[in-house]
């Protein structure tokens, strides 16, 4: 995903209190604050259509105590004074696509290959996480079709 930076007023600081869904998907949100929340989008969930460079996605916070939110009483939505500000943008020339992961287990310090369709993230700030453990990516490896990484002390287990 890309990491967004919604600002405003209102949100809360407590993890879980504040719930922001891109298009019709659920974003990570890393970092709350009373005048901003940094997210994570989510993946379109969807390829885009023969043709199709670009899919705007509306972007939707909810912010209640914990307990509001899992049982459904009522919350506060946000609400956005420009709504062209309340949008993610999905462009198919920066969205990667991850074709294949090799090895397929391993431990800390296993060097992962990641391959697919990566032009254009060279430059970038790119993070991978592996069980939600970050996997140390060597940014001289970075491809147009390969990413390797180190990987870091993730849990047993299988991970997808």
């Amino acid at each position: 995903g890309t990491k967004v930076t919604l600002t405003g007023r209102g949100f809360s600081s407590k993890q879980g209190s504040n719930v922001v869904v891109v298009g019709n998907r659920r974003a990570a949100v890393v970092r709350r604050a009373y005048d901003r929340l940094v997210i994570i989008t989510p993946t379109l969930g969807k390829s885009l259509g023969d043709g199709e460079e670009t899919l705007k996605a509306n972007i939707r916070v909810v912010t209640a105590a914990e307990d509001a939110l899992a049982t459904g009483d009522p919350a506060t939505s946000a609400m956005c004074g420009n709504a062209t500000s309340c949008s993610f943008l999905y462009a198919a020339t920066s969205t990667p696509r991850v074709s294949g992961i090799s090895p397929g287990n391993g431990g800390r310090g296993t060097v992962i290959t990641i391959t697919g369709e990566f032009a254009g993230l060279r430059n970038r700030d790119l993070t991978v996480s592996i069980g939600g453990t970050d996997c140390d990516v060597d940014k001289s490896q970075i491809t147009d079709t390969t990413i390797a990484c180190a990987l870091g002390d993730v849990p047993a287990g299988e991970h997808k």
